[in-house]
């Protein structure tokens, strides 16, 4: 992760130095796809995805969710709301839930619909964990190439891919939830995956809500560093609440993955990365039978 960190920094000098903006996007995505990777590395170390037997359809099918997410989070934020005449700082506490819902949607139609491989809870929280980390991508690109103002686009570099760690983690959280929820109940919509997602849009509208006023309201700018000592010096204030809040999301993350990891790896797992045997999910005429009945697969699901 900080090996994309540094890869993105380089793209915000990139952009100071040639003002070229094709290849700071080119080179900050290499950053944040080297970013994304370790964050999923990071997960998979707990939960073992590498078990899934449908692994490459999950990655792929991710990825696509995470652009076309993109894509329309674009459409709407950039185009939609401001033809409907909605003030920024509305826009911003919509961001919520426009980008929760678009990050989940392919996922949760994959569930609805796809077959017995994308219900498995680890698949689906995989493939909402990739999906966040796409967007959150294409998100740094775009925050970096655009803050052509003097030094702001190394403002940007190095501190976009510690605030894009927002998707997907906090969005992964509600994944969790929601997947062994559905597992469950056998039905794809629950009470508590619903709560999950509610949530996460929540946590995600208070966020910009609050972290937009440090931007200028009017074109969602942040504000011009005139040099780079003043780029680094206000990175440094950024990313206190940053890591902090990273922290945070994280923690939140492992609430609902620690609760999808497969009996074989619990044992090497650390104790706060252990299933506390929530019971999301299960109906109430099941909730006095015993645990393993009610657990998700291990190993991933048949094709289907």
């Amino acid at each position: 992760m900080a090996v994309g960190n540094l890869i993105v920094i380089g793209g915000g000098l990139l952009m100071v130095a040639t003002d070229s903006k094709p290849l700071t996007w080119a080179v900050v995505v290499v950053g944040m796809i080297v970013f994304g990777a370790g964050v999923v590395l990071l997960v998979d170390r707990r939960e073992a995805f590498g078990q899934l037997t449908t692994l490459r359809p999950l990655l792929l099918w991710g990825i696509v969710s995470g652009l076309v997410a993109f894509a329309l989070a674009v459409l709407i934020e950039n185009r939609l709301e401001p033809d409907l005449g909605l003030p920024t700082e509305a826009r911003l506490w919509l961001a919520g839930p426009v980008e929760e819902t678009l990050k989940l949607a392919i996922p949760f139609l994959l569930l609805v619909f796809g077959g017995s491989r994308f219900k498995d809870p680890r698949a689906g929280l995989l493939l909402v964990i990739l999906s966040g980390v796409v967007l959150g991508g294409m998100e740094a690109a775009e925050y970096t190439a655009q803050s052509d103002l003097k030094w702001t686009p190394l403002l940007m570099g190095i501190i976009r891919p510690g605030t894009e760690l927002i998707h997907p983690l906090l969005t992964g959280f509600a994944a969790g939830v929601i997947w062994l929820a559905a597992w469950r109940a056998r039905r794809p919509v629950t009470a508590v995956g619903v709560g999950a997602w509610v949530l996460a849009m929540a946590i995600h509208s208070l966020h910009d809500g609050l972290m937009g006023r440090n931007v200028n309201t009017s074109t969602l700018k942040p504000p011009t560093m005139e040099s780079a000592g003043e780029a680094v010096a206000v990175s440094v204030v950024v990313l206190v609440p940053t890591v902090v809040l990273a922290v945070l999301f994280f923690l939140l993350l492992r609430h609902a993955a620690r609760e999808l990891v497969p009996p074989d790896v619990i044992g090497v797992n650390a104790p706060h990365w252990r299933p506390q045997l929530k019971r999301w999910g299960v109906p109430r005429a099941d909730r006095g039978l015993d645990q393993d009945s009610t657990s998700p697969p291990v190993g991933g699901t048949a094709t289907g």
